[in-house]
This record gives C-alpha cells, structure tokens and sequence, in this order.
C-alpha cells in the first residue's frame, strides 16, 4: 500500500498537532478499529488507534481516501 501526504496533512496535522507520517502508518497497518465507507465514487477508510500520552489516554483518527 502506497500511502500519499498531501500539503494539507503537512499543514494541518504535522504542523499544527505534531502528528508524524509514522504516526499515520502505524495507524492504518495497526488500527485498534476501522471501517470502510462509500460516497458516491469515493471509498474512505476510516482508521483509529488508541494511543497513551503525557496527557493520558487519546485517540489517532486517520481518514484516507482509496484510490485506484
């Protein structure tokens, strides 16, 4: 699996919350949950794994699109 980061993603997630790419990666190859959900032409994977930090327990949600 071929995963692409957009701009959006550097802007938004890594820039603003300090999400990194590995991050990202572990969330989709290790999901504690997912579901795969379908609009139109667009399949979306929804991905989320619980995570412990200093400020306890919290919740990676990874939304992805599938193409090809």
């Amino acid at each position: 699996m071929n995963i692409v980061f957009t701009d959006v993603f550097r802007e938004e997630c890594q820039d603003k919350f300090k999400i990194t790419k590995e991050q990202v990666r572990q969330a989709i190859k290790f999901p504690d949950t997912q579901q795969a959900v379908e609009f139109d032409d667009l399949e979306i994977g929804l991905f989320v794994q619980k995570r412990k930090s200093t400020a306890g327990k919290t919740h990676l949600l990874v939304c992805a699109r599938k193409s090809g």
